[in-house]
């Protein structure tokens, strides 16, 4: 990627003495170039000059300072990202406190919200701005810290620092008096007067200096993300911070000390504080040290970088024009990507050239190698191919992700293949693709073949929520069949049925003649003339996953189809055998019952299907997952090796002092409380205002049961991994019979309501949900390994995953009925095995009315 870094444009980057935005901006140089990206730096005052610089670049541009948000009409970059280091955007009253600020800046990126990605430095600066109306896509990144010279052994131990420039906000006058704290900082403005005072350094003096204290003190009035407290435990430093100076912090940490806003003038209970925070601190250093690398600029420029708005370059069949004039499947389906894709904060190209001669199937062809150069000075970061004909260019491509999707309807059947028996074989070596199956037949034809079934995904169609009618359809008597008229689709073995009209484009002079033809209507057009009809009908002999399937149900109508068109059948979904598609009474009996069916719950189906929501799941398909493992007396090298082969953030949590195996992944200390479900439960809770968009937990020793853990790559919500799939029935009364038991199951066990294990499951979800718990769940054995998204972790607040933390501890417990020896048992191993197997439960807890794809041994995925 290649970012445009935008400066303050007042002094020299890097800073050569105090300038916080200057050293931020310069670690991101640094760091991102380290990590193989290009960066510009635009550091101008004149904003013209800013202007005309980051539109000569083509990239990523990240305006890093408040004032520059003017620029932003006049970038022609589609992929902008804003960030305020404004100190007192968090305080009450910063309406009044800065006015001027408010309304010439803070309410410009309110107005520009649709054209930028706010990256707030907390969650309480992401907070304000909601409050005052920025409902678009925000982000929160904390702020980072390089690393340095550290000691475990400080020489001035018993003494504090505190930096930053000498001024009424940072409020050193107020601590002067404090007899054991040194003040280093750039004079600017204050009552201050210090014998303590140490002057100005320079950074390299400061970091050199740094860790020979005990503890630093930052108790500012106002402030958003300071970089030296980061700076601080990077030198192993404890710290005590004001209320507006703890920003992303974990204040559960002994070394992290708040004052709260009300003591901050008493100067005895400040002073005790200090005291006792440097105390613990400079006993504890190697803890400071350990997790301090949250704040590694490795780590955050990994997350950032992350969560950058990508940049597709969807390539089209080169048939028709994008968006196409009239009927053309695949060229709707093409703008319905762009159109969402763009809604949600991305840059999107589409290439699209059109061919002038079928017979351009060689890259070596001028259409092809134009293709080619076309699709590559688009640097895209994600490059998706819609016509599976043009596979051959894959080899050519560089980009780093590259995906191409089949729209050919016979997938599944390979007595239908003929010439595209070569395409497909070609499709199936995806080492260095993914393939997009946009059907779920097609998807476990392409698993099954493919070279890394791992990199086969489900990526349906999908279709835009139409405005209801406030009256009865004018044609509810009538149904409606919809598609090209051609030998695949069977218009011509239904036209005889009455009250059946057919739409689509026809080439057949003798069928345009039929009164049930009503020829080729404009494709918005049709959409809305679809609400009319009382059912959609479409009896093809083939297709992929075809759009106008989910146009009806957008339209409210029922749906009579084959199993080529729709897997199962619903109360508003008829699927007509396939010995029965040739009785024309049974047919004609089907679709005139499909009619007067209720239409209940259709728009509600239909939903799942809405652009955003198919878009939304497609994006987060193709981002990598970052993992988090646990380890205690055992090594986590299965999960380095699983993590360096496929290129994703490693996270280990350590409750041991476990022996360094690698020095690329990010190691956090923590208690040996609890198994694996501990860690899992600390990293969300504090992560969870900044998590990343999919996270794969899993326990290090994954292949000691054999766990297929590539499945967790092929997610985009929720997917338990494990071995031996189970359902547990928590209720006696459960007619067993019913549940959709596979035969494959290896246990089917019903849990009395007085069994304890029960007990444990029903109290946890009773903590989460405090309702009755539910029949059944599916379970797994040998875990814990799942992986989930952002989106169902913030489903719940965050005082669930607390209230789950403390459950680790002693003095809890909600169950009844226990006694004192069995209560003790319960907080160790009983209690919480039964919490790794509740994730499901946890995250999907209406998973029995998802969609949901299991191989009833492996993996059960929603």
């Amino acid at each position: 990627m290649k970012f445009i870094l935008v400066a303050p444009g007042t002094t020299s980057i890097p800073p050569k003495g105090w300038g916080a935005i200057e050293s931020i901006i310069w670690d991101y140089h640094q760091e991102l170039t380290a990590q193989g990206h290009t960066v510009v730096i635009v550091n101008r005052a004149n904003v013209e000059d800013i202007i005309e610089e980051c539109n000569v670049h083509d990239g990523i541009v990240h305006i890093m300072y408040d004032d520059h948000i003017s620029i932003v009409p006049q970038l022609t970059s589609k992929r902008i990202l804003y960030t305020s280091h404004m100190a007192y955007i968090t305080n009450p009253d910063f309406v009044t406190i800065a006015s001027t600020y408010y309304e010439h800046i803070f309410k410009k990126v309110i107005e520009y919200q649709s054209k930028i990605t706010l990256y707030a430095l907390s969650k309480e600066v992401e907070d304000v701005y909601k409050k005052h109306g920025f409902c678009g896509k925000s982000i929160i990144l904390r702020n980072g810290a390089r690393t340095f010279r550290t000691t475990l052994t400080p020489r001035k131990g018993d003494r504090s620092l505190y930096v930053g420039k000498i001024e009424s906000r940072k409020s050193q006058y107020k601590y002067q008096t404090i007899p054991c704290i040194d003040f280093v900082g750039n004079y600017q403005d204050s009552s201050f007067e210090s014998p303590n005072y140490l002057g100005e350094w320079d950074k390299p003096t400061l970091y050199d200096s740094l860790t020979d204290y005990g503890n630093l003190l930052l108790l500012s009035e106002g402030e958003a993300d300071p970089l030296v407290v980061k700076e601080a435990l990077v030198a192993g430093l404890g710290v005590v911070l004001s209320e507006c100076s703890c920003a992303n912090l974990d204040l559960s940490k002994k070394f992290i000390t708040v004052i709260p806003n009300e003591k901050l003038n008493d100067m005895e209970y400040v002073s005790h504080h200090i005291e006792e925070n440097r105390q613990y601190s400079v006993s504890h250093r190697q803890d400071i040290l350990d997790y301090a690398t949250y704040f590694s600029w490795s780590t955050i420029i990994k997350e950032y970088v992350s969560f950058i708005p990508k940049k597709f370059v969807l390539v089209g069949p080169g048939i028709l024009p994008i968006p196409p004039p009239g009927w053309g499947a695949v060229e709707i389906l093409m703008w319905d990507y762009y159109q969402e894709l763009t809604a949600q904060g991305h840059e999107v190209v589409l290439v699209n050239p059109l061919r002038t001669s079928p017979l351009d199937q060689q890259p070596n062809t001028i259409y092809s190698q134009v293709l080619i150069q076309d699709i590559h000075s688009h640097k895209g970061d994600v490059v998706h191919i819609h016509y599976d004909c043009l596979h051959y260019i894959i080899p050519f491509l560089t980009c780093p992700c590259i995906c191409i999707s089949s729209h050919y309807p016979y997938i599944g059947n390979t007595s239908q293949y003929g010439g595209y028996e070569s395409i497909f074989h070609a499709l199936c070596q995806n080492h260095t693709h993914f393939i997009c199956a946009i059907s779920k037949k097609d998807y476990d034809v392409f698993k099954a073949f493919a070279a890394c079934p791992e990199k086969v995904y489900y990526t349906p169609n999908g279709s835009s929520p139409l405005p209801p009618l406030d009256r009865p359809g004018l044609y509810l008597d009538k149904s409606i069949y919809v598609g090209k008229v051609e030998p695949r689709k069977k218009q011509h073995l239904y036209a005889g049925i009455p009250n059946l009209e057919f739409y689509g484009k026809c080439d057949d002079p003798m069928f345009r003649k039929l009164p049930c033809y009503k020829g080729e209507m404009e494709h918005g057009a049709l959409m809305l003339l679809m609400r009319e009809y009382g059912s959609l009908v479409l009896l093809s002999d083939g297709e992929a996953d075809p759009l106008v399937i989910k146009e009806a149900w957008m339209a409210g109508i029922p749906v009579v189809t084959n199993h080529y068109s729709v897997a199962k059948s619903l109360p508003f979904i008829d699927i007509i055998p396939e010995e029965r598609l040739h009785d024309l009474a049974y047919v004609q009996e089907v679709i005139e019952k499909s009619r007067t069916k209720d239409r209940t719950g259709i728009l509600e189906y239909a939903s799942r299907y809405s652009w955003k929501t198919i878009v939304s799941d497609y994006v987060s398909l193709l981002e990598r997952p970052t993992i988090v493992t646990s380890v205690y007396e055992d090594s986590y090298q299965d999960v380095y090796d699983f993590a360096q082969k496929h290129q994703l953030k490693l996270i280990v949590y350590e409750k041991d002092k476990t022996e360094t195996i690698h020095s690329d992944i990010t190691r956090i200390g923590i208690p040996n409380i609890g198994r694996c479900d501990y860690s899992f439960l600390y990293y969300i809770v504090t992560h969870y205002h900044h998590l990343p968009n999919k996270i794969v937990f899993t326990k290090a020793n994954f292949k000691d049961q054999d766990i297929q853990l590539e499945h967790a790559l092929n997610t985009k919500n929720f997917m338990l991994i494990g071995k031996h799939l189970k359902y547990g029935v928590f209720h006696k009364d459960v007619d067993t019979s019913s549940l959709p038991v596979h035969s494959d199951i290896e246990h089917l066990y019903e849990a009395d309501p007085d069994d304890i294990p029960s007990l444990f499951t029903i109290d946890f979800y009773n903590m989460v949900y405090e309702k009755p718990f539910v029949d059944y769940v599916v379970q797994f054995g040998h875990g814990p390994c799942f992986c989930v998204s952002k989106k169902l972790i913030l489903q719940h607040p965050l005082s669930v995953y607390e209230k789950l933390l403390d459950t680790f501890q002693t003095s809890h417990y909600t169950w009844e009925g226990h006694s004192e020896e069995e209560l003790s048992y319960a907080i160790g191993k009983r209690y919480h095995d039964r919490l790794q197997r509740f994730w499901l439960i946890l995250f999907c807890p209406h998973y029995k009315n998802d969609l949901i794809e299991t191989d009833f041994e492996n993996y059960v995925s929603l």
